[in-house]
């Protein structure tokens, strides 16, 4: 009983952490140490599709299916996926609403704490040599050109293909820190229409459009997930120091997009000595204190055993 309330709890606290823009749920996962039990979750899910397409398909069995289903670790994930999503749910509009009214702010603070994450990933690097140097500065590099590009505005109704690639992609996203699904929505051009999309769904007003946009977004989704955790969980396992260097960079450039320092008018991003004294110095505290506050917490966890290694290889199952 105990480990599900544990797990509910660590769900809530995922969900926290996605609800701050620019953290998501990825790097909260990082910071509590879930991050590789998540992968593994995920990583028996898509074994179970995986083994359902195979039985559809008529190379697997009833009792195939029943073993990929029963090696879900249902004991970790539901409660986690239960405490997020009532989180979510119950919260969502109340931090949409003070990102509304304190954007800069919450940007400190969403900076303060990808950086105090940066650090984790930096701490469990076995090998520092020139290759993890040079991976990490060309993915700084490349993912910091593309977070300067401007988005695109796109269609209320754009091409279904791009939900589609969107889904692919987005399932490669969900599970690295410091890029969001919304940010690959934006750089497709379907930002807009997915929001519009979802909002139909919620509405009980379905249209073609909508119910297809939707059905092709998952059909990519879970073909791309079964891909993407297996080269994830294998990058890990083989080349962990060179996969952390990786997502060092990645959270590194992700900060461009955080940058708390703006000229109100015209949210123009500026450096920081261009802040006036009054607002450099009310950022410069919240950013403190949010990297202060996320490496007391994971200090005290690691000091009292509470958390393993956030990349730790684990053994996964998998069904043949």
């Amino acid at each position: 009983m105990l480990t599900y309330l544990r797990n509910f709890f660590l769900g809530i606290i995922l969900a926290c952490g996605g609800l701050i823009p620019g953290v998501g749920l990825q790097t909260t996962a990082i910071i509590v140490g879930l991050y590789d039990e998540l992968l593994n979750f995920f990583f028996q899910i898509s074994e179970f599709f995986k083994t359902f397409g195979q039985y559809i398909m008529g190379k697997a069995s009833k009792v195939d299916i029943n073993t990929a289903f029963t090696s879900i670790d249902g004991k970790l994930g539901l409660p986690i996926i239960l405490g997020t999503a009532l989180t979510l749910l119950a919260f969502t509009q109340f931090i949409g609403g003070l990102f509304d009214r304190f954007p800069t702010q919450i940007s400190a603070i969403s900076f303060g704490i990808v950086l105090a994450c940066i650090l984790v990933p930096y701490k469990e690097l076995s090998q520092r040599t020139w290759r993890e140097f040079v991976l990490f500065l060309a993915t700084f590099v490349a993912f910091l050109t593309l977070f300067s590009i401007s988005p695109i505005e796109g269609t209320i109704e754009p091409s279904l293909l791009l939900f589609l690639a969107g889904g692919f992609l987005a399932s490669f996203v969900c599970l690295l820190p410091g890029i969001s699904v919304s940010t690959v929505f934006s750089y497709l051009g379907v930002g807009a229409a997915m929001t519009s999309v979802v909002a139909i769904m919620i509405a009980g007003t379905p249209t073609l459009f909508a119910f297809l946009a939707l059905l092709l977004f998952l059909i990519g989704f879970l073909v791309g997930i079964t891909i993407s955790i297996r080269l994830v969980t294998y990058l890990i396992k083989r080349y962990q120091s060179l996969f952390l260097a990786f997502l060092i960079g990645l959270m590194a450039a992700s900060l461009r997009i955080l940058w708390p320092f703006v000229l109100t008018s015209t949210a123009e991003k500026i450096l920081p000595w261009q802040e006036s004294l009054p607002q450099f110095t009310q950022q410069l505290i919240l950013i403190t204190i949010a990297f202060v506050l996320v490496s007391m917490v994971r200090k005290v966890a690691e000091n009292k055993g509470m958390l393993a290694s956030s990349f730790g290889p684990k053994e996964r199952t998998v069904i043949n």
